[in-house]
């Protein structure tokens, strides 16, 4: 990402309370970002150049698999908290969403897998780490937005 010094310094630069800090994982800041210069700076344009690239160092135990099932939970989580749902004291669209996104994931990871496209998805690792991650985001989309259904927890635990 590159941006204009001024703008950068006009938004106050990115939130310190989001993206990762220490092992903790989060993420957002860029979008964050992005919505507030959307909403505050007239005119601003953003390219996108797919023939642009960076290389990152990612150490080793960031491609495990509990570890890749988390961050991308994780990032569905954040994902709820920048952008927000006007039914967030709603449960009951959260838990069928929820439920979809079971039965999507289970048809994906038995029936699905099974036939997979062997040229784009040799292993089944590959499948796995490509069609479920919008799964795991999702619940972890879902989660909090049930988590934000303060109706929903009082009614089933009183005392929260």
């Amino acid at each position: 990402m590159f941006i204009r010094r001024d703008i950068l310094m006009q938004l106050g630069g990115f939130h310190a309370n989001l993206g990762m800090k220490g092992k903790k994982k989060g993420y957002g800041e860029e979008t964050n970002f992005l919505i507030r210069m959307r909403a505050t700076v007239r005119n601003a344009v953003i390219y996108y150049d797919p023939k642009v690239f960076i290389y990152h160092l990612v150490g080793p135990e960031k491609f495990k698999p509990l570890n890749i099932i988390s961050a991308h939970f994780v990032r569905g989580s954040q994902y709820y908290n920048l952008l927000g749902d006007d039914n967030s004291s709603r449960a009951l669209p959260a838990l069928r969403a929820i439920l979809i996104q079971i039965l999507n994931m289970t048809k994906s990871l038995t029936w699905d897998i099974l036939w997979r496209d062997r040229q784009a998805y040799p292993f089944c690792y590959n499948y796995f780490y490509e069609r479920t991650a919008i799964f795991i985001f999702g619940f972890g989309y879902q989660v909090k937005r049930l988590r934000a259904s303060k109706k929903f927890f009082l009614n089933i635990c009183p005392g929260i």
